[in-house]
């Protein structure tokens, strides 16, 4: 996931983020050899597969040859000065065997004649979430007509949402890899926000968000963001930013802040899990597990998640909720609103992504990974529903 500072009338610049980690494969020319890479902390980790589309299809369970409807859409939102490069994407699809297929531009972000930036040429052209989101939406769900739009705006959330209802046809799915510390947008743009999302929900639109990759703690809601991925001292009470909006009882304490869009209750919300890549089963991904030259299991991100300061718990949460409440261990007493909407709703393998870069494959890591291969399954879940004369799905968190 990507952090933008989403206030008005104009963003916090300090709170944009690169919130995925990058690793080079170090130019192999088989995506799914075992590699020696480096992780963030410098630590090596040795051995692991590469996650690909066709990894994906295996862990998943996908016919690998499954296409989407020719006649459906779908969308990446794009922010925060972000390109993607049509040339990568090429590379990335006859890399992987998929189906050649081009991407609409709005807001003329895509990178024609120029090339990302990278470690070994660096430029102004960031490509990273671009690059990321559209390969591996269209690698889950190819053949689909798929656009990359962007909106340069300091409300780029609320300016998008509005943009895609006003369509006549909208893309039946929206992939969203960005957020903002929720303490940080005012009332009005959530609640703008989310009721628009609850209107395309009831036209069969999906909305799918990154989770964030800082755990429960966020970045934190300070002029030096203040937070890191395992600790905060920054209060998160119901006095601070946009929580001095909640109605319900209020709360003290301080380290917990959710990422918006991600807390909007009419979008399905995707968290990220490691193991698959070592040949274990999917838990949670963690920073901290397996950052050891001994090991060669590390999640790089925390996965993001909690509970939202201002939109509160939907009844179809309650008994999740209530349950996870009595029964977890060595949960903080304070500091978060147990009465906010839980977080996220689900979850996919969110490490070692094989991204084409400048012509040069990498590993990422993050939510903004596992974002677009939930809303490429939902792609092609409503591409069947279509061949059976049947409607999108639509908003499927209570389903």
């Amino acid at each position: 996931e990507h952090l933008f500072g989403c206030v008005d009338p104009k963003p916090m610049l300090h709170n944009m983020d690169t919130a995925f980690t990058i690793t080079n494969l170090m130019n192999t020319t088989d995506a799914d050899n075992h590699t020696n890479v480096t992780n963030s902390h410098g630590n090596s980790l040795t051995g692991g597969s590469t996650i690909t589309p066709a990894f994906l299809s295996k862990l998943y369970r996908k016919n690998g040859s499954l296409l989407g409807h020719p006649t459906h859409k779908q969308s990446v939102f794009s922010t925060a000065n972000e390109w993607f490069s049509p040339s990568d994407l090429k590379i990335f699809q006859r890399k992987h065997g998929l189906l050649e297929t081009t991407i609409e531009s709005i807001g003329n972000h895509d990178l024609t004649g120029e090339n990302c930036s990278t470690p070994d040429e660096p430029n102004s052209n960031g490509c990273w979430e671009g690059n990321l989101d559209v390969q591996y939406l269209q690698g889950t769900a190819p053949g689909v007509a798929t656009r990359y739009h962007y909106v340069g705006s300091s409300n780029p959330f609320l300016e998008y949402i509005l943009a895609v209802s006003n369509e006549e046809n909208p893309a039946l799915v929206h992939s969203i890899s960005w957020g903002s510390t929720e303490q940080a947008v005012s009332k009005a743009v959530m609640k703008a926000f989310c009721n628009e999302a609850m209107v395309l929900a009831s036209r069969g639109v999906s909305i799918i968000v990154s989770s964030g990759d800082n755990g429960g703690v966020g970045t934190g809601f300070s002029s030096t963001g203040a937070c890191s991925k395992t600790t905060c001292e920054t209060d998160s009470s119901s006095r601070t930013g946009s929580a001095s909006n909640w109605g319900g009882k209020s709360w003290t304490g301080s380290g917990f802040f959710p990422s918006f869009p991600a807390t909007c209750p009419y979008v399905t919300s995707v968290g990220a899990t490691m193991g698959p890549e070592f040949g274990y089963s999917e838990t949670t991904c963690q920073s901290d597990v397996g950052f050891s030259s001994t090991t060669s299991r590390g999640g790089v991100i925390t996965s993001g998640g909690g509970f939202s300061t201002y939109f509160s718990r939907p009844d179809w949460q309650d008994f999740a909720v209530k349950t996870y409440m009595k029964t977890a261990s060595s949960l903080p007493s304070s500091g978060f609103n147990a009465e906010g909407r839980g977080f996220p709703d689900i979850s996919a393998i969110g490490v070692r992504y094989g991204v084409v870069v400048g012509g040069q494959t990498f590993h990422l890591y993050g939510t903004s990974a596992s974002a677009p291969v939930i809303a490429g399954f939902i792609t092609l879940v409503n591409g069947l529903r279509a061949a059976e004369n049947r409607t999108s799905i639509g908003w499927i968190n209570k389903t």
